[in-house]
């Protein structure tokens, strides 16, 4: 039950850096007008980070096993977000390749952050 609990506090500080990172990149989009396959592929950019963030903490954390824990990591970062948007009413709008693809990224970035951390 503990590391569970590890896993989740992890991913919600993660959770929280990314949601301040799209508010600032919300800015900066106003700012900057950019398009919106530029603010898609910041979208990603903070996913990655966010999922980076929640692998390196569960890394450093866990001293054995970084990978693995860096692999869970990022896949309940990704289930937290997937989450949020469903609740916030944004639902599943995306198809099943932009799905997949942002899922890919979460797990990769929270494993090499495991790795890293």
């Amino acid at each position: 039950m503990g590391r569970i609990v590890q896993v989740l506090k992890v991913a919600g500080a993660a959770v929280i850096v990314s949601i301040v990172l799209i508010l600032s990149g919300a800015l900066i989009a106003y700012k900057l007008r950019l398009s919106d396959a530029q603010m898609s592929l910041f979208a990603v950019a903070i996913y990655a980070v966010g999922a980076f963030i929640a692998g390196f903490g569960m890394g450093r954390i866990k001293k054995g096993r970084r990978l693995l824990w860096g692999l869970c990591a990022g896949a309940v970062y990704f289930a937290i977000i997937l989450l949020i948007s469903i609740i916030s009413g944004m639902g599943l709008h995306a198809d099943a390749g932009r799905l997949a693809r942002c899922a890919v990224i979460c797990i990769a970035a929270g494993t090499v952050g495991g790795v890293l951390g």
